[in-house]
């Protein structure tokens, strides 16, 4: 009997590891009971997944997307403003999220490629902080943008890689995300006959 027992409290020890929680993006400190967790899981189209976040944000709700990675859990705070501003979708801090893959600057598919990731990163995402006396670097930024009907299938995946490269470079700068729905073209004036 005290074998048995002496085996599971090892047993038990063993099985207990420590889950890391790591913090991306702008977290508000205070009182973390304003948190929402969001899963991307628990939305087919990405506006319903925006939507969702913006009505949080907006009713002073911090909303956070937790990402479960292997031995820890990543907490992406997303912030959007209830009154977005205009952006420069030509920017380098740019990726179209479309049919499940991340679409950067020059119409080129990102793969999933660590390697590849993490080199996108550091040549397109850092956001530099203007002021009188220098263009400092301020935080790696991207922008993913899709269309409203566009299906979430996939997406946690790649923003995990979009983590894991992150981490790889091995940087103080914040990872700060933001998301935006597509903006139509709008429609073509009547020609004169």
């Amino acid at each position: 009997m005290k074998l048995w027992f002496k085996f599971s409290i090892i047993l038990f020890i063993l099985g207990c590891k420590e889950i890391k929680e790591k913090k991306y993006g702008q977290p508000i400190e205070g009182d973390s009971s304003y948190e929402v967790i969001i899963n991307i899981d628990n939305f087919e189209k990405f506006g319903q997944l925006t939507n969702r976040i913006l009505e949080f944000s907006c009713s002073d709700s911090i909303p956070k997307i937790q990402i479960r990675q292997k031995n820890s859990i990543a907490n992406l705070y997303i912030n959007l403003d209830c009154d977005p501003i205009p952006f420069d979708p030509k920017s380098n801090y740019y990726l179209l999220y479309k049919d499940g893959n991340f679409i950067g600057l020059e119409n080129d598919v990102i793969s999933n490629s660590q390697q590849e990731v993490k080199e996108y990163f550091e040549s397109n995402f850092i956001y530099p902080k203007y002021d009188n006396s220098n263009s400092s670097p301020f935080c790696y930024l991207i922008i993913i943008e899709a269309s409203k009907d566009e299906k979430t299938a996939g997406l946690s995946e790649l923003i995990n890689n979009l983590i894991i490269a992150y981490d790889a470079l091995d940087t103080n700068l914040p990872l700060i995300i933001h998301f935006w729905n597509e903006v139509s073209p709008p429609p073509q004036a009547p020609t004169s006959i």
